[in-house]
């Protein structure tokens, strides 16, 4: 059985977004901080709501749910995308794939 390039695409970014993860729950210290370069640095802290913890109030359960829908939703666009349009088809198989690394944290880990 060959496995579709973007499906592949999808697996290798949770790869990625798990490795990264587990690289930062090791190795930086928590809300703490570590400058990388004068404008930027990195803040190792959970997110437990959406983006920057917006609707954190929402609990565990609804923002697995709404994690749930919103992946199938860019499924549909995905599945609903004309072959021909390749850049839209990345798009939708790196949303899912980061969408499916936050599920995983939020399902195996609670943030």
């Amino acid at each position: 059985m060959r496995i579709p390039p973007l499906a592949l695409l999808v697996i290798f970014c949770i790869a990625v977004d798990q490795a990264i993860k587990r690289w930062v729950e090791t190795f930086l210290t928590f809300e703490e901080l570590v400058p990388v370069l004068p404008f930027l640095g990195l803040y190792r802290t959970w997110n437990v709501g959406i983006a920057f913890s917006f609707l954190a109030d929402f609990g565990p359960a609804m923002l697995i749910g709404m994690t749930i829908a919103i992946i199938a939703f860019v499924g549909w666009l995905w599945y609903r995308a004309d072959a021909g349009k390749l850049y839209a088809r990345i798009g939708f198989a790196l949303i899912i794939g980061g969408a499916l690394g936050n599920l995983t944290d939020r399902v195996f880990y609670g943030h």
